[in-house]
């Protein structure tokens, strides 16, 4: 499982790296078409997510080698050809299976208690995101945020409205929650351009009023976010409370502290608190995670150690990050800062 873990999205640059090992042209030529499967009408928004899907696949494209692998000695099947052969040799002369008759497979051996221990260790440790473990590098930069969370829907029964640009860590959380007996309701639509917009907040208006409003936003949707409350504050209970998280994963604090987030982020309403997370130590744990990452998809023979003993040093990274002093600031933000998280608690 830790082998497997990747922090975030792979670029397009990296898709096309590792799609160029394989990708044959007819895959290729097939690849720009979209497929949709609904099973009920589509929303007047879906030509945009369309466009945007396309202007992605088209990035990745970019990236791509010119020419497609041939079918020809194709990687996937060019290391079974000679068992291959060696197997229908031994058909041929009569000392193999006849057709339809599969031999019985080995049977695979049962893990070991050490192994279900080493698994139990690291989902204690690691964790899976958006559940990261105390050891996992953003666990220190999430904590804050999801503890706010927590504490809201302690009561039972909250209808939380979602608004999220991307598929970040404190979304995931949030989707969790619901099956805890609790509501949620996508408003991502409230993102887009009319009459994407108009749409979804008349959708949202049938499902209203919401007990909660989390936003996970990158720092373009943050600069937005007078426009998204304008947008959504009449299906807000009363009370209720807003939560909106950005992630900065460059770590630099210098724009988190300009004049364009007072004027665009901070809202006028209600009791407010502004948390900044993050350390130098905790920043430091993110990149050598990056790193490792980078080095096993690139470096096929050298990929697998460097992954290890980087991954090894970002773990003690982020077990200093998680007892660094002052980790989560409310006064002004720290020099190195992970993320802003804005707490919002609306009167009745």
């Amino acid at each position: 499982m830790l082998q497997q873990m990747a922090l975030g999205w792979p670029t397009p640059e990296e898709i096309a790296h590792t799609l160029g090992r394989f990708v044959t042209q007819d895959q290729k030529d097939m690849g720009r078409y979209p497929l949709v499967l609904h099973s009920r009408a589509l929303p007047a928004t879906v030509q945009i997510e369309q466009d945007r899907l396309s202007e992605f696949v088209e990035s990745v494209y970019r990236h791509m080698p010119e020419k497609a692998v041939p079918h020809l000695n194709h990687p996937f099947w060019v290391h079974h050809y000679g068992p291959f052969q060696a197997e229908r040799t031994k058909y041929v002369a009569g000392d193999a299976p006849a057709p339809g008759i599969t031999p019985e497979a080995p049977a695979r051996p049962k893990p070991s208690r050490f192994d279900h221990l080493l698994r139990r260790l690291r989902l204690r440790l690691f964790g899976t995101r958006p559940l990261v473990g105390p050891l996992h590098p953003l666990h220190s930069v999430l904590k804050p945020t999801y503890d706010l969370v927590e504490q809201d829907l302690a009561r039972p029964g909250r209808r939380i409205l979602l608004i999220a640009d991307h598929d970040g860590p404190v979304s995931g959380f949030v989707r969790l929650q619901t099956e805890r007996g609790h509501r949620l309701s996508d408003g991502a639509g409230v993102l887009h351009p009319d009459p994407g917009k108009e749409a979804a907040i008349a959708d949202l208006s049938r499902q209203a009023p919401f007990d909660l409003l989390v936003c996970e936003l990158t720092f373009a949707s943050l600069l937005k976010f007078r426009h998204i409350f304008d947008a959504v504050a009449s299906l807000l209970a009363r009370p209720a409370r807003i939560i909106v998280f950005h992630f900065n994963p460059s770590g630099e604090s210098v724009h988190l502290n300009s004049c364009d987030v007072v004027q665009h982020v901070v809202v006028p309403v209600g009791h407010s608190t502004i948390m900044f997370a993050g350390s130098t130590v905790a920043r430091a744990a993110f990149v050598v995670l990056k790193w490792a990452t980078k080095m096993r998809r690139r470096h096929r023979w050298l990929g697998e150690p460097l992954y290890l003993g980087l991954v090894a040093g970002s773990v003690t990274l982020a077990a200093a990050a998680g007892v660094w002093p002052k980790r989560v600031t409310t006064d002004a933000p720290p020099r190195t800062c992970l993320a802003m998280t804005i707490d919002y608690e609306l009167l009745p």
